[in-house]
Order: structure tokens, then sequence, then C-alpha cells
């Protein structure tokens, strides 16, 4: 709901039918990694060889 602006924010405060659960800000997770892409020609090399994608690794998300 923060990435969506102080607006949207107070606009919630004040009718919280406003809020919705599946707001897309995914984008905003890559932000760093296009800016990096823009000003040195490729994407940073996070080292980490995790996927960030959700529930992506097995190991890491027990059965529930």
């Amino acid at each position: 709901m923060v990435a969506a602006g102080r607006a949207f924010v107070s606009a919630v405060e004040a009718d919280p039918s406003l809020a919705v659960p599946d707001a897309e800000f995914e984008s905003m997770c890559y932000f760093f990694a296009h800016l990096h892409a823009q000003r040195f020609g490729d994407y940073p090399e996070t080292g980490s060889g995790i996927s960030r994608e959700s529930a992506s690794n097995p190991d890491g998300w027990p059965t529930m």
C-alpha cells in the first residue's frame, strides 16, 4: 500500500474498502536492476544464484 503513495494511503485510511489485496507492485522489486542496466548496459550479478520467485525454493518452504 505504501508503494502506491501517500495519497492512496490517506484515501485507504479514510475508506478501508479502497484497499486492494492484489495490487501489483512487483516491478518495484526490480527497480535497482533496471536502473543498473540503463546505466551500465547489463543487469547486476547478485551472486546468490537464488530465484526471487515466491516459493521457488522448495527446501526453504515447508510443506503445509
